[in-house]
Protein backbone atom coordinates (compact mmCIF):
# COMPACT_ATOMS: atom_id res chain seq x y z
CA UNK A 1 0.00 0.00 0.00
CA UNK A 2 2.89 2.25 0.83
CA UNK A 3 4.65 1.65 -1.94
CA UNK A 4 1.38 3.01 -4.02
CA UNK A 5 0.70 6.09 -2.32
CA UNK A 6 4.69 6.77 -2.78
CA UNK A 7 4.80 5.98 -6.29
CA UNK A 8 5.04 9.65 -7.71
CA UNK A 9 2.34 8.74 -10.76
CA UNK A 10 0.11 5.57 -9.31
CA UNK A 11 -1.92 4.41 -12.29
CA UNK A 12 -5.22 3.57 -13.02
CA UNK A 13 -4.34 0.03 -12.39
CA UNK A 14 -2.50 1.15 -9.00
CA UNK A 15 -5.74 2.75 -7.83
CA UNK A 16 -7.83 -0.13 -8.95
CA UNK A 17 -5.48 -2.43 -7.01
CA UNK A 18 -6.01 -0.33 -3.93
CA UNK A 19 -9.46 0.53 -4.03
CA UNK A 20 -10.49 -3.46 -4.04
CA UNK A 21 -8.44 -4.05 -1.63
CA UNK A 22 -9.92 -1.51 0.49
CA UNK A 23 -13.50 -3.52 -0.65
CA UNK A 24 -11.47 -6.50 0.82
Amino acid sequence: LDAGASAPKPSTKTKAFQLRLDTL
